[in-house]
């Protein structure tokens, strides 16, 4: 007799463990991101953004066409450096794509200097009123001691 409730105790547990796996699962969250879900969009251009904002930040219309010319002239590099980094991580090297993506990064900050030098300083606190704090940057290494060399 008691073999026979050994047995049946087994078999029950093994019976719900076997309807507990069978229970449907929750979908993934959207956007296939994982535990993090996708990453935030990028912030928008800073020559776009102060001319979103040229009343509040108190620019005149000439210094909202010197931003936009700013921009224009180097919209066609930016779109060939956006090329050559696409293409060099599709094709190329780890080193020709680090060198182009460093090449578009150079651009970005001279065109970056080159608006922000439209502004003067009291727009330039205007600016850092108005609008929130740029993203901080990607993480850097976990914490730990440092390997021996």
């Amino acid at each position: 007799m008691r073999k026979w409730n050994g047995i049946l105790v087994v078999m029950m547990v093994v019976l719900s463990a076997g309807l507990a796996a069978a229970q449907p699962q929750p979908p993934p969250p959207p956007g296939g991101g994982g535990r993090m879900g996708p990453p935030p969009p990028p912030p928008p251009p800073l020559e776009l953004v102060l001319v979103e904002h040229a009343d509040e930040l108190g620019l005149s219309q000439a210094q909202v066409a010197q931003i936009q010319a700013l921009a224009e002239a180097a919209r066609a590099d930016l779109e060939a450096l956006h090329r050559a980094v696409a293409e060099a991580f599709r094709a190329g090297t780890v080193a020709e794509f680090l060198a182009a993506d460093e090449a578009l990064q150079e651009r970005l900050l001279a065109l970056r200097a080159a608006v922000l030098g439209v502004l003067t300083e009291a727009q330039w606190r205007a600016l850092q009123e108005t609008l929130p704090p740029p993203p901080p940057g990607p993480p850097g290494p976990p914490p730990g001691p440092c390997p021996a060399r």
